[in-house]
């Protein structure tokens, strides 16, 4: 009770922040907040999204789920049918591509609910695919239990507390500027290499505590969402990690996919943690639209 009624009273201080200038990072070691690089094969499920063939930077995350299939974020899907798939390094300039055959948007984000996932087909099969398992409705509630560790990994953009100046507009609806924009235009850089970092998993009531003294409406947590961050802050995932997997340890050396990198106003400001799209929800979903395409 006592850190929610910290962080509820320094949340005005906090929205300040903002409006503060864009960060840049300077070295690719300072990437997906309070992180770092990550050691090959280490994650062999992760994806990067791409616009075409050529493009090295990509704009989000994934993760490998079938032989065929991605699972990212509906935000990074919603205004295109078809993308480009970079698996198998953590240098995002070598991964191996491969084209999308559909993209197929959960039909409750596209009515405005909080259901920001989405599934790639890929036009043929990866062999040997090395997909995560996602956590089904009974598992999730004992891996998602508060103070649990958690890992989050991508290519994301560095902020440390300063914030990008448009994040409340685009947050708020008030102005759209996309995560490819962001990146391609270089107002945010993206690392080379694959970034990790480990956050801990917050008391959902804790969380809509917190997000609800801002009396913004686009800034709720739902009961399909997950909150998790830094114990102390400074560590987060960021513009450019969107769609990527929030997993737990799951037995021996294993993971398990629990989340995906959704949505947060602030990087790494241990007074807003990041959100993310709680994967047992849509499970039934996920595996029904899999079989039936």
């Amino acid at each position: 009770m006592k850190r929610i009624q910290l962080l509820v009273s320094n949340c005005l201080l906090a929205v300040s922040l903002l409006f503060g200038p864009t960060a840049q990072a300077e070295t690719d070691t300072e990437m997906i907040v309070g992180g770092q690089p990550a050691a090959q094969g280490k994650y062999p499920w992760q994806v990067r999204l791409y616009e075409s063939m050529d493009d090295e930077i990509g704009f989000c995350g994934g993760s490998i789920i079938a032989p065929q299939w991605v699972l990212t974020a509906a935000h990074c899907l919603v205004d295109t049918d078809k993308v480009i798939i970079g698996f198998g390094d953590v240098d995002r300039t070598q991964t191996t591509k491969i084209a999308s055959e559909k993209v197929i948007v959960h039909p409750a984000y596209l009515e405005g609910k909080k259901a920001d996932l989405a599934l790639v087909k890929l036009a043929e099969p990866i062999d040997d695919a090395p997909a995560v398992p996602i956590a089904e409705p009974g598992a999730s509630r004992s891996l998602l239990k508060a103070g649990a560790k958690a890992t989050v990994t991508g290519w994301g953009a560095i902020w440390d507390f300063q914030a990008f100046n448009n994040a409340m507009d685009v947050m708020a609806g008030r102005r759209s500027l996309s995560e490819r924009r962001l990146l391609n235009d270089e107002e945010l850089q993206a690392p080379r290499k694959l970034h990790e970092v480990d956050i801990e998993v917050i008391d959902p009531g804790e969380c809509k505590a917190i997000y609800d003294s801002l009396q913004v409406s686009a800034f709720t947590i739902g009961d399909t969402e997950i909150c998790a961050t830094g114990p102390s802050g400074g560590k987060d995932s960021c513009f450019g990690d969107s769609g990527g997997p929030l997993v737990v340890p799951s037995g021996g050396d294993g993971y398990v996919q629990v989340g995906i990198v959704s949505w947060g106003p602030q990087c790494g400001n241990p007074l807003f943690p990041g959100v993310y799209t709680r994967v047992s929800s849509f499970s039934d979903w996920i595996d029904g639209t899999m079989e039936s395409n």
